[in-house]
């Protein structure tokens, strides 16, 4: 594999890797933002829901305590309820307009939608039955009491049920949220339980005969339930992780509720059996409201907990998620940048370098070598690539010049040698040429006795060899010259004689006979001698021709 190839390979597998958990963080972080961000809206809406019933008490509180004096339409009281109506019905409000923003978000909006308007309904109802009791008798008044009573109960528990399913859901989106609006839930039970036995217990007052058994019993329970949901609480008071605004709370719920409103309920329980009660409605109920609205400071209290907490999560996934974002683009960016870094300043030099270590591999020197002005290791690679061609450049040039000066010494060698051959050629055509002479003067005991090149060494014998065999067969030649010639000399003599014998025809027959047969004898001996001279001639014809091969060898050779 390249190494470009391979580098942005693997730059490009980190990248991933990292940008995968960038990823993931920045992924987690939404989904965490949009939990926290929904948890919030839900505790919007219990709580948003949890002031109706708050508001509503307050309202019926008030109106049932007007209800019970003489003069229930005083012009005074009547602008108070409607004050406290007002604040009640803006609470409502305020919860339809969270179902008209917010609650359309969730994935519950049809259940919460039908729900709400089931509260809505006993919300008008119970309205209603309150504005009815004021044109009613004393008497008539004081038996209505009871059923707005029962329909606020109602009310109530139509109420927690959404509630309680909105905290439900906050349990699987943020733990500390549920946590606090558990607690809120519980503040909350504690004024709903408190406010009806205050509200039973209100009942006492101006009684003209003590309550039965059984009412003292169930007014007993009913305050007992509420001291035992106010207990559940009151531990909180020391818990290092209670909220300071919490545990302030608290211990405000236990001055005024635990501490007086109890007591104060107590006491006019007691007053109504004994007969002896001295409180009034209007200080029973200021001391109620104080108790009651204590309770729902713990409940504002944890509320408020709960949404800092979120709000502070939120800030911190807000936060995080921002960081990851930014640490995925960067991610992205730098891995980009790496890889064009990487490519530009790693790969492609390396690219362009091996381009020209293979053109310096195949003989091409003259390739310019890029990036040699770099500081990093791949200028220091195109140094040394560098140094490796202009070694080339000089192991080129010094093996043409050590090949021009072989060839130059080349050239002096063979020209001292053809000075040499030509020298040899003109000692052996003098040695040679004089020799021709002498032998074309019949110079026959010339011999090559000059030094002549060992080449020619053989040459040389074979040419004085010549010689001698032509001086030997010359010799002969003379020789039988010389017998032909004495043979001439006797028959001239004998012709000489026959002619003075003819002249003279002196001689006998005998005598004639004789010189015949002695002529006869010389003529055959003449004739020997004639045929051993042309032996001898065509012996020396031979050798002479022998020794003019040799010459002409020798003159070739010169020639060569």
């Amino acid at each position: 594999m390249r190494i470009g190839i391979l580098l942005t390979a693997s730059l490009g597998a980190l990248s991933v890797l990292a940008g995968g958990v960038a990823g993931y963080v920045t992924v987690s972080k939404y989904r965490a933002m949009s939990d926290l961000t929904e948890a919030r809206e839900r505790l919007q809406l219990v709580r948003g829901l949890s002031d109706v019933p708050r508001f509503m008490m307050i309202e019926r509180g008030f109106a049932t305590t007007s209800l019970a004096t003489d003069n229930p339409n005083d012009p005074t009281r009547r602008a108070e309820g409607d004050k406290l109506r007002a604040r009640t019905n803006g609470a409502r409000d305020h919860v339809m307009q969270l179902r008209q923003t917010v609650v359309k978000h969730f994935d519950d909006a049809d259940k919460i939608g039908h729900a709400l308007d089931e509260v809505n309904g006993k919300f008008t109802a119970l309205q209603k039955l309150i504005d009815g009791a004021f044109n009613l008798s004393k008497e008539e008044r004081r038996q209505i009491v009871s059923k707005i009573l029962v329909d606020n109960s109602a009310f109530n528990s139509a109420i927690r049920v959404v509630m309680d399913e909105q905290v439900r859901r906050l349990s699987v989106l943020d733990g500390n949220a549920y946590r606090q609006a558990h607690y809120a839930g519980v503040a909350w039970a504690v004024r709903d339980l408190a406010g009806q036995s205050t509200a039973a217990h209100k009942n006492l007052i101006g009684q003209p005969k003590p309550p039965s058994i059984e009412l003292q019993m169930a007014l007993a329970r009913a305050q007992a339930r509420a001291e035992q949901a106010l207990a559940t609480l009151m531990p909180l008071r020391t818990d290092p992780v209670t909220a300071p605004n919490v545990a302030a709370a608290l211990e405000k719920v236990q001055k005024l509720y635990v501490e007086r409103l109890v007591g104060v309920v107590h006491g006019v329980l007691e007053g109504a059996v004994s007969g002896k009660g001295t409180i009034s409605h209007e200080e029973f109920y200021k001391e109620s409201q104080a108790g009651l609205n204590s309770a729902i400071d713990v409940r504002d209290a944890f509320y408020d907990a709960a949404e800092q907490g979120l709000s502070e999560r939120y800030g911190d996934a807000r936060l995080g998620f921002l960081l990851a974002l930014a640490g995925l683009v960067s991610v992205l960016v730098i891995s980009a940048a790496v890889v064009v870094v990487v490519r530009r300043g790693v790969t492609t030099p390396i690219a362009d370098l091996t381009t020209r270590m293979s053109d310096l591999a195949r003989g091409h020197l003259d390739s310019d070598i890029p990036h040699a002005e770099r500081a990093d290791e791949m200028g220091a690679m195109a140094k040394a690539l560098l140094v490796f061609r202009d070694a080339a450049r000089d192991k080129i040039r010094m093996e043409r010049e050590a090949e021009q000066a072989r060839v130059r010494a080349e050239e002096d060698r063979l020209r001292t040698q053809a000075d040499a051959i030509r020298n040899e050629r003109e000692l052996v055509t003098t040695s040679f040429g004089s020799g021709m002479a002498r032998l074309a003067a019949k110079d026959l005991s010339f011999r090559l006795e000059a030094s002549l090149p060992e080449a020619y060494a053989k040459l040389q014998s074979d040419f004085n060899l010549a010689m001698d065999a032509l001086e030997t067969a010359l010799s002969g030649v003379a020789e039988s010259a010389e017998s032909i010639s004495g043979s001439t000399a006797e028959i001239a003599s004998a012709a000489t004689d026959l002619a003075r014998r003819t002249e003279s025809q002196a001689a006998t027959l005998e005598e004639t006979a004789a010189a015949v047969d002695e002529i006869t004898a010389t003529g055959r001996k003449a004739a020997e001698g004639a045929a051993h001279a042309r032996a001898v001639v065509s012996t020396a014809k031979v050798d002479a021709q022998k020794t003019g091969e040799v010459v002409r060898q020798a003159v070739v050779a010169i020639g060569d």
